[in-house]
C-alpha cells in the first residue's frame, strides 16, 4: 500500500512531523477520558447508592480511589499530577482542543479528531478522520482498557467481515513521544503515507444523480436491511430518521414514497410508555354487543394483523414495519415471546409459536414472522430510556448511526433555496462543533438538518426566529444546570449567527 500518486503534492518532513503530534494528541485524549471513565467505573463499584451523574474527582490526587487507581495501573501519582494526561493542557499551555488545530492541515486534505463520551471512549466510536471521508484511524487498548497499545486504518460504514485488514502500528515503534527535533521513525512515515493512500483508494462516495427517487445511503441502508431483516436508526434529534426509514421503506416496496400510507405492504407505528403487547401483538379488547351490554373479545395487534396479510402474499413482495421512538416503549412488554420469533434465523413458518393468548384462539395457529417482513426502528441517543433497552434485543437489530452532516442530504430536494442551504450548512456545522467541545456534551447533542426546513415557512427574519423558537429552548435544556452555562449559551449563539468578532471560548475541559 505504500505508494502515493504521482501528482499528489510530495510529502515532506513537516507532514511528518504534524501527524505525529496529531497522534500524539488523540492518544493523550483518549488517555484522559479513559482515566476519568475508569475512575467513575470504581466509585460506583464502592459507592452504589452515589449520584449516577457523578463524574469523578481525577483531578483530585489526594482522593484514595484515584490513588487505587493510578498504582492499579503503575503511574505514579506525583508523574501523573505533573504530566499533561494529568492537567489536560497542549504543549504550550493552551487546551488541547486549541493546540491541536495547528496539526490538522496536510496538502491531501484536513484531518479531523473525534472522542465519544462515557463509556465509548473506548469505542470506534472514537478516531481520527480525514474530514468528508470514511478513512479513519482507531485505537487498540490493553485488556484494562487504561493504556492505548497500538492504532489502525479502519473504514467506517463496512462490516467487520469486510473490512481491509491493515495491520495494528505499535505506540512505540511511531515514536509520537519524541522531542519535535527527533527525526519521524520510519513506521511513523509509512504510517502516513498508507494513510493518504488509504483516502485515495476510498474517497468521499458521491450521490449519484441518475438513481431515480434514492441516494447512495439509502442504497446502503437497504443493503444492510435486506441482508440483517433489522435495523435500527439512531442518532441525534433533527438527523431525519423517520424520514429516512420512510425512503427505505418505499424503495424496498417500490413504490412512491407518498403512496406509502395506502399500501398494504407497509406499516407505521411509535412505540411511548404507554404501548404494550396487546397494541402489538394481541389481546382482550372491550366491545359493545347488540343489546349494549359490554364484553372482550380478542383482538390482533397491529404488528400481528401485518405479518398475517403477508401470508397470503407473494414471498417475493417485501413487507416494511416502521416503529419509530423505539426505545421510548417498554420492550420486553411489548414484544414478549416475539424476542424469539424476530430473529432473522427464526424467521417462517417452521418456527411459529403459541403467543400468550393461543388458549383462546379457536384452532391451534402458531405465530412466526415471515422472511419478507423487515423492521426499521428510530430513536434518539440522548433519550433517557436508551440506556434500558433490552440487551435481548439489542443482539437482534443491527444498529446503524445517522449523523448530523449525513441528514444535510434531506435539504436537497426541500423548498429551500441554494442561498439558503449554504446558510444552513455553515451555521449547523459551526453550532455542532461547539456542542461537541462543551464538557459533558458529545455528538449525541447535536442539532440535526431537519430543524433548517422550518426556514421556508418562516418568513422574515427567519434565521432569528429558528433560533429564538426552536433552537435556543432545546440548547438551554441541554445545558441546564451544568457548570459555565450562560457562557456556553453564548458561545453556540455566537457559532450559529457566524459571529467572528471574537474567538469563540473552549469550555470543553478534557480532565
Amino acid at each position: 500500500m505504500d505508494n502515493v500518486e504521482e501528482n499528489s503534492k510530495p510529502i515532506v518532513r513537516e507532514d511528518y512531523l504534524k501527524f505525529r503530534n496529531l497522534l500524539k494528541y488523540f492518544v493523550h485524549i483518549l488517555i484522559v477520558n479513559s482515566d476519568k471513565r475508569n475512575v467513575q467505573v470504581m466509585m460506583q463499584k464502592k459507592y452504589p447508592d452515589m449520584d449516577p451523574k457523578w463524574k469523578g474527582s481525577i483531578e483530585d490526587a489526594d482522593e484514595p480511589i484515584v490513588q487505587e487507581y493510578l498504582t492499579k495501573i503503575g503511574r505514579p501519582i506525583e508523574e501523573k499530577k505533573a504530566s499533561e494526561s494529568w492537567n489536560g493542557k497542549g504543549q504550550d499551555g493552551g487546551s488541547i482542543r486549541k493546540d491541536y488545530l495547528k496539526y490538522r492541515e496536510y496538502s491531501t486534505g484536513t484531518i479531523d479528531v473525534k472522542i465519544a463520551g462515557g463509556f465509548q471512549v473506548h469505542s470506534r466510536g472514537s478516531y481520527i478522520n480525514w474530514i468528508n471521508s470514511r478513512c479513519n484511524i482507531v485505537a487498540t487498548w490493553n485488556h484494562d482498557k487504561n493504556e492505548v497499545v497500538g492504532l489502525r486504518m479502519y473504514l467506517s460504514g463496512v462490516d467487520d467481515e469486510d473490512q481491509p485488514r491493515y495491520d495494528l502500528i505499535k505506540l512505540t515503534d511511531l515514536g509520537i513521544y519524541d522531542s519535535d527535533d527527533t527525526e519521524p521513525t520510519e513506521v511513523l512515515k509509512k504510517f502516513f503515507r498508507d494513510y493518504t493512500t488509504f483516502l485515495k483508494e476510498h474517497p468521499v462516495v458521491k450521490e449519484e444523480k441518475n438513481m431515480p427517487n434514492t441516494s447512495v445511503r439509502v442504497k446502503s441502508l437497504i443493503e444492510k436491511l435486506e441482508s440483517s431483516k433489522n435495523i435500527i436508526l439512531h442518532g441525534a434529534p433533527g438527523t431525519g430518521k423517520t424520514y429516512i426509514a420512510r425512503q427505505v421503506a418505499a424503495q424496498m416496496i417500490g413504490i412512491d414514497e407518498s403512496e406509502l400510507s395506502a399500501s398494504p405492504q407497509y406499516s407505521f407505528v411509535q412505540f411511548h410508555p404507554s404501548y404494550d403487547y396487546t397494541d402489538f401483538v394481541e389481546g382482550l379488547r372491550p366491545i359493545i354487543n347488540d343489546d349494549g351490554s359490554m364484553s372482550f373479545e380478542l383482538k390482533d395487534g397491529v404488528f400481528k394483523r401485518f405479518c398475517e396479510t403477508t401470508y397470503q402474499a407473494d414471498s417475493d413482495k417485501k413487507f416494511v414495519f416502521v416503529i419509530d421512538e423505539i426505545n421510548r416503549g417498554e420492550i420486553s412488554k411489548i414484544f414478549g415471546e416475539l424476542f424469539f420469533s424476530v430473529d432473522p434465523g427464526y424467521r417462517d413458518k417452521k418456527y411459529g409459536i403459541n403467543t400468550q393468548y393461543s388458549n383462546l384462539h379457536s384452532n391451534n395457529e402458531k405465530f412466526f414472522i415471515p422472511n419478507n417482513v423487515y423492521i426499521i426502528g428510530t430513536m434518539n441517543d440522548i433519550d433517557r430510556s436508551v440506556d434500558t433497552f433490552d440487551f435481548a434485543m439489542r443482539r437482534r437489530f443491527r444498529f446503524i448511526n445517522v449523523t448530523a452532516a449525513e441528514s444535510m442530504d434531506m435539504w436537497d430536494d426541500s423548498e429551500l433555496s441554494d442561498d439558503d442551504k449554504e446558510q444552513a450548512k455553515k451555521r449547523l456545522t459551526a453550532l455542532n462543533q461547539v456542542i461537541e467541545n462543551i464538557d459533558g456534551l458529545n455528538s449525541d447533542y447535536d442539532i440535526g438538518a431537519s430543524y433548517f426546513m422550518k426556514l421556508a415557512e418562516l418568513g422574515k427574519d427567519k434565521y432569528e426566529v429558528l433560533w429564538n423558537d426552536f433552537l435556543e429552548p432545546l440548547l438551554s435544556e441541554y445545558l441546564r444546570g451544568t457548570a459555565n452555562e450562560t457562557e456556553n449559551m453564548i458561545a453556540l449563539e455566537k457559532a450559529y449567527k457566524n459571529d467572528k468578532t471574537e474567538e469563540t471560548i473552549d469550555h470543553k475541559e478534557v480532565e
